[in-house]
């Protein structure tokens, strides 16, 4: 399926003490120059945004950090308010585990739902996008 591309970046996964940096990447690695470093291979962008894809391909990328550690949600105001991240993305379940709270499709530890209830006013008040899984309904 063709649409607006998505990218997914752990920021724990590259965590260095200057918080910023691990999101800078993911801004670089998500994006065509003159804002990143990202390769462009004709083929998928052209048949997708048409032949002037490379002159507004930035502005079709969507590019979410991930908040999956105490680290991470310790750090989440930070994380929103650097340039070029267009939201968070919370991984309910590693968040939990990484709690010390366990997985649970419906998490009810006050600690974590606490987690969870703040980073979206985190990326709100950054002016940016804040998501989670869901599980299906009954």
């Amino acid at each position: 399926m063709l649409g607006s591309p998505v990218f997914w970046w752990p920021a724990a996964t590259l965590w260095w003490r200057q918080c910023d940096r691990p999101v800078r990447a993911l801004v670089h690695a998500a994006s065509y120059p003159p804002v990143g470093g990202r390769s462009f291979a004709p083929s998928r962008g052209l048949l997708y945004g048409g032949p002037d894809y490379a002159q507004h391909a930035n502005e079709t990328i969507v590019r979410l950090a991930m908040i999956e550690t105490r680290e991470d949600l310790a750090a989440v105001e930070e994380i929103c308010a650097v340039d070029g991240v267009d939201g968070i993305f919370i991984g309910r379940n590693d968040l939990g585990l990484n709690l010390g709270k366990g997985t649970s499709a419906d998490p009810t530890d006050p600690e974590v739902t606490g987690a969870i209830d703040h980073c979206p006013k985190a990326a709100k008040a950054a002016g940016k996008r804040a998501g989670c899984s869901a599980r299906p309904a009954p």
